[in-house]
């Protein structure tokens, strides 16, 4: 299953709507925002998966102006759908191997722009526990959005122009009396409208081993930023 903001064809990568329907007959299941209706990717998806969200493969959209959970309207934005995660219950890896209960998440949608054109991060790893938490609130992504109100919680290189588009918080030292280092990251940006508006997906991976990594990418970033500034 995979709820993303933006899935288009990829000119510059392999395929990931001919992989999709590949793998249709092990059972995919896709939600994507309204905007992406008539596009080749939505198109595709569509009319091998099917839009019936009661069959084992389907694709499906939020709805205008919205997303499938989040319906809070104001006078500048609306709604939306902004996640980027795929929950996998099995993979096949190139060595035959087959890994149960993976879940891929981050920043970055698939698309040309995200794959070419900006900085971001996706974190792949195998857990049931968040796996089967993946797969509910997808299953809620899908429940929500035929509901008019939703459920609007309140709780807190070459010569592109290329941008950061990952969303990360990286600590290393003593936070909420702990000192394990952290990250967060995922889909939301700390806006108001990521908060209150959005469908989105924030995780924190505990570890000196994944901290250690996106502390890299954030200083190859920073200096590649700071020396084409």
């Amino acid at each position: 299953m995979l709820a993303y903001s933006g899935f288009d064809v990829i000119k510059h990568e392999s395929n990931p709507v001919a992989r999709l329907l590949a793998a249709h007959a092990r059972g995919v299941r896709v939600i994507l925002p309204e905007e992406l209706v008539g596009k080749p990717a939505h198109a595709q998806l569509k009319a091998a998966l099917g839009a019936d969200d009661t069959k084992p493969n389907h694709v499906v959209t939020c709805g205008a102006r919205r997303g499938c959970i989040a319906t809070r309207q104001t006078s500048w934005s609306t709604g939306y759908l902004h996640t980027k995660f795929a929950a996998f219950s099995k993979v096949r890896m190139n060595d035959g191997t087959v890994v149960s209960d993976v879940v891929h998440m981050g920043s970055s949608n698939l698309g040309d722009w995200d794959a070419v054109e900006a900085y971001n991060d996706m974190f792949t790893f195998t857990d049931a526990k968040v796996h089967k938490a993946f797969r509910t609130y997808f299953t809620d992504l899908t429940r929500y959005r035929r509901t008019a109100a939703g459920n609007n919680f309140d709780n807190t290189p070459g010569k592109r122009d290329l941008q950061v588009h990952s969303k990360t918080i990286m600590i290393d030292g003593r936070y909420d009396d702990d000192t394990t280092p952290r990250v967060y990251t995922g889909s939301h940006n700390l806006a108001w409208s990521a908060l209150r508006q959005g469908d989105e997906v924030l995780m924190r991976v505990t570890g000196g081993d994944a901290h250690d990594e996106y502390l890299r990418q954030f200083t190859k970033i920073h200096t590649t930023c700071k020396n084409r500034a």
